[in-house]
């Protein structure tokens, strides 16, 4: 597909957004428990939802991944992957040392962490920002732009609120610096959100101020394109 092809074809795919969506599951092994380590373990079972993805397509922690833990207290802690990249079982500890207490419950979690992002305990309901710019990795999701929530529990799941689109682009050494998405009726397409964090069905807030009509998908120095598809993807 040459470079102007590709973009007829952006354009036919972002009519198709509506049902690009999909939720897959990222299911714990084990219980999350508040244990006296203060370690949680968590793996990936299916392989669409994905922090990044590795030669085989299977979902992979990266280092230094960090994801919100909300507690019943309204306390909230910033929790790492200190483990080497493209491991499918992780442990996750505190940042820093906790000022939250041994007896206070884990309710929630949401990667990636952000503490702009809000949970309201009595509703189980996060809001958060669908980031309107995310930066290209090779062959995965930019680290960060795939937004997941869940419930802590036994054991404990997180799902996508986001879907992806998945484009295979060739060309003849044309570069792409960036790509723009937006909706056939410029609806918002990123912004802020209220998730549930039980199912992770969400909806938009009624803040215009917080909504955007595109995703822009940032490439850095460039993609130069070939006659070997590139894979491109972009969480939506």
């Amino acid at each position: 597909m040459g470079f102007m092809r590709f973009l007829k074809y952006l354009s036919l795919c972002t009519a198709l957004l509506g049902v690009a969506c999909a939720q897959d599951d990222i299911i714990g092994s084990g219980a999350a428990e508040h244990c006296s380590s203060r370690e949680l373990v968590v793996a990936f079972e299916a392989d669409d939802t994905r922090v990044q993805l590795n030669d085989d397509r299977k979902t992979v922690w990266t280092n230094d991944d960090r994801v919100a833990v909300y507690y019943a207290s309204g306390s909230v802690e910033e929790w790492m992957y200190n483990g080497a990249t493209g491991e499918r079982y992780a442990s996750l500890g505190p940042v820093s040392n906790s000022t939250v207490s041994d007896s206070d419950t884990m309710m929630a979690m949401a990667y990636p962490y952000s503490s702009d992002f809000k949970f309201d305990v009595a509703g189980s309901s996060l809001r958060a920002m669908l980031p309107a710019t995310q930066k290209y990795l090779a062959d995965s999701y930019g680290v960060g732009a795939n937004l997941m929530v869940g419930n802590v529990g036994s054991p404990t799941t997180m799902r996508n609120v986001c879907g992806w689109l998945r484009l295979e682009v060739t060309g003849n050494g044309e570069k792409v610096m960036s790509i723009a998405l937006r909706g056939n009726r410029n609806e918002q397409v990123s912004g802020e959100i209220i998730v549930d964090t039980e199912d992770a069905s969400s909806k938009l807030t009624e803040d215009s101020s917080k909504a955007y009509g595109v995703v822009v998908l940032d490439c850095g120095d460039g993609v130069t394109l070939s006659a070997k598809a590139t894979t491109i993807y972009i969480a939506l």
